[in-house]
């Protein structure tokens, strides 16, 4: 039998010969209904943007100036891509070129996904921290006498712990932009 060749393809079965004509196979059939299969197999590229193409910055120096709902989704780490990365990491066989580096890839992305959950609740918690500390200033503001004293003491409280809020979201984002800057090289970015 003589089968078509198929360019980009290579066939998983063994050929009697190859030419003009295609490929001739020979097949022994046992006299029943028989089904035959001739498999080919192909190199396939997917490409699998780590972060938001449109963004002009991967890694911006500051956070107080992103949307937390609509930025972070978009950076190295802050999407769903993860979980595509691991379905090509686990679809290719142990042997392939450059599995190794995928596997290590798909590692510093996991470690950057781990950190910028961490930085969003950080920075969850330092805009909370901030509408009370705002909250606390209008009610210095709104009262007077022994009141305003005791709305004074829980301003600086709320400043202290807007602060504090804000600092440890500055330490998540850092600690995420170091994680986040080996995903950007090892990935090519």
């Amino acid at each position: 039998m003589d089968l078509p060749a198929r360019r980009g393809e290579t066939p998983r079965f063994t050929p009697l010969a190859e030419g003009d004509f295609g490929l001739r196979v020979t097949a022994h059939l046992p006299g029943r209904a028989t089904t035959l299969s001739w498999d080919w197999e192909r190199s396939q590229v997917q490409t699998i943007p780590l972060w938001d193409a449109a963004l002009a910055e991967p890694l911006p120096p500051i956070w107080r100036e992103l949307s937390l709902d609509r930025d972070i989704a978009r950076l190295p780490g802050g999407t769903d891509r993860l979980s595509a990365l691991r379905d090509v990491l686990a679809g290719l066989p142990a042997e392939a070129p450059g599995r190794a580096d995928l596997a290590a890839l798909v590692e510093d992305f996991a470690a950057a996904r781990g950190l910028m959950d961490a930085f969003r609740n950080a920075a969850r918690a330092h805009a909370a921290a901030e509408a009370a500390l705002a909250r606390a200033r209008q009610a210095v503001e709104d009262r007077s006498g022994a009141q305003r004293e005791a709305a004074r003491g829980a301003l600086n409280t709320a400043s202290l712990t807007a602060g504090r809020t804000g600092a440890e979201a500055d330490r998540a984002w850092a600690a995420w932009r170091d994680a986040a800057q080996r995903v950007v090289t090892r990935g090519g970015g």
